[in-house]
């Protein structure tokens, strides 16, 4: 089988300097016939460009050494009208939420002896349509105040990653939106062309998994591959409530409470006169008065434990 890693440096721990030089000795040693490419953010060595090169050159294995929106810029680079390499995933970004629902750990050992074993199970994917253009996700599509929140852990990452503290940066930028004045847009969310929810929102999280932002239990029901995506609505939350539900979350308990509503769908729409923050897979996107999503049934093929 030949096999392509493409490995963001940039991710989690950067590799650098020698670290990038050890990442390489070890995928040459341990995997046999890979060959080790590294991402630039955009141009020919973007995620998505490598993707597509690996694709045309008749790579069986796509290894990614990333986070999930690493993952997803990969998945977004595939042409799914031909033959698509079977995924990997090496987990080293902020988050790792698809990542971590696979099976998978942060441990570069254990990813290489997944990738030995080659246990090929099928996901499903996620479409998002809007502003005329559509991507492909892995785990998650979401707007409010947690794209809101994603995009402020995006910011503090860097500074967070030089204390050791990066896999906090949700958390962290949780508590920070906190001391900030609270939006919540009017909206209306169409699902599977039926039923139709109005009103004022917290944020409204669209996940392919059970978990998303970095550990967060937000739709504990979902299955990616059971072709259905899943939805958590939260309405408007008082500020002083903010880091308890943020616990609840944490820890999946939230559903017992009436803040939040769940519901799952092939389709969905939602719309608002309030252009509103947005997010794909942990990578920002600009504030949107209208997103499409949609499911592609067991579309992937990944490796698992």
């Amino acid at each position: 089988m030949r096999a392509i890693v493409i490995a963001n440096p940039e991710s989690g721990k950067p590799l650098i300097g020698r670290k990038k030089w050890r990442f390489c000795s070890i995928i040459e040693k341990e995997i046999f016939n890979a060959w080790t490419l590294f991402t630039d953010p955009e141009g020919e060595r973007s995620p998505e460009s490598l993707a597509s090169f690996a694709q045309k050159e008749g790579f069986h294995l796509i290894i990614v050494r990333g986070g999930d929106g690493t993952a997803s810029r990969v998945v977004n680079g595939l042409d799914f009208s031909k033959k698509v390499p079977v995924l990997a995933i090496i987990p080293a970004g902020t988050g790792n939420d698809f990542a971590y629902a696979l099976g998978l750990r942060y441990s570069l050992s254990q990813n290489i002896e997944v990738i030995k074993q080659r246990k090929v199970i099928s996901v499903d994917l996620g479409v998002v349509r809007f502003s005329n253009q559509e991507r492909r996700f892995v785990n998650t599509v979401s707007v409010g105040i947690d794209a809101e929140i994603n995009n402020m852990a995006h910011r503090l990452a860097p500074q967070l990653r030089k204390v050791g503290m990066f896999r906090f940066a949700y958390v962290i930028a949780a508590l920070e939106r906190m001391l900030h004045r609270l939006n919540f847009p009017e909206v209306v969310i169409e699902i599977d062309g039926k039923k139709k929810v109005r009103g004022p929102i917290s944020l409204a999280a669209i996940t392919n998994s059970y978990r998303y932002g970095g550990g967060f239990k937000i739709n504990l029901s979902a299955r990616f591959d059971d072709g259905i995506l899943n939805l958590c609505i939260a309405q408007p939350i008082r500020r002083i409530l903010i880091p308890y539900f943020i616990l609840k979350m944490k820890q999946g308990t939230h559903s017992t409470s009436s803040v939040f509503s769940f519901y799952s769908f092939q389709k969905l729409i939602i719309r608002s006169e309030t252009a509103l923050p947005f997010q794909i897979d942990g990578e920002r996107y600009p504030s949107q008065n209208c997103i499409e999503v949609s499911v592609l049934p067991k579309a992937l093929k990944v490796l698992v434990p």
